[in-house]
């Protein structure tokens, strides 16, 4: 045998040795979630059971906030239009604004704050609006751990942007801090109560 067909018969067996021992390739499906009767929609979170959340354009054109189950999607009827949900826990429970809809990118709202009201949601009690800092225009839920602790921003009267925590939907919000009035500070995680409630977020 000469040289070269030594050579061919060593890279086609080094090709299958790699062929059989590539690691096999990731499936991935993707689920169309619909709309509330407009062209557009878009998922902002996901808990652990596969409830989506996010917004969703109406057939008059106007964004509302939604929950997906299992191939169903619901309005969950925010009280002040345009509204967004942003998280959803494995409780159901779900978080997001009223008011003018921001963008989240990296964790985080791009887009100048304007006055809007965090809620928060369950099946049984629908939308309950999140207690402000003093004063504050603008606040809006971003996440929620599995006891119920959400971390968001609100906006003081300044106007300040700052990172909030709230210990329960009901509590008043505990100022995380923030920057000045160019600036914009989010807590966009919060970690479960055990962990000390560890929020982690941005400040622009």
């Amino acid at each position: 045998m000469n040289r070269a067909a030594v050579r061919s018969a060593y890279t086609i067996g080094l090709c299958a040795f790699f062929s059989f021992n590539l690691p096999a390739q990731p499936q991935y499906a993707v689920t169309d979630l619909g709309t509330l009767g407009g062209p557009t929609a878009v998922a902002h979170g996901i808990n652990g059971p596969g409830q989506v959340v996010g917004e969703a354009d109406t057939i008059g054109g106007i964004r509302h906030a939604f929950i997906w189950t299992s191939g169903s999607i619901q309005d969950l009827n925010a009280l002040i239009e345009p509204n967004a949900a942003y998280a959803i826990n494995n409780q159901n429970q779900v978080v997001g604004s009223e008011g003018p809809t921001l963008q989240v990118v990296d964790g985080g709202l791009t887009g100048p704050p304007g006055p809007a009201n965090g809620f928060f949601w369950t099946s049984a009690e629908g939308i309950q609006t999140l207690p402000s800092l003093p004063g504050a225009p603008y606040t809006v839920g971003l996440a929620i751990n599995a006891a119920g602790q959400i971390a968001g921003t609100s906006t003081t009267p300044n106007p300040y942007t700052r990172a909030v925590l709230w210990s329960s939907a009901t509590s008043a919000p505990q100022d995380m801090g923030g920057g000045g009035p160019s600036s914009l500070a989010t807590a966009s995680i919060v970690r479960s109560r055990s962990s000390g409630g560890q929020t982690t977020g941005a400040a622009r």
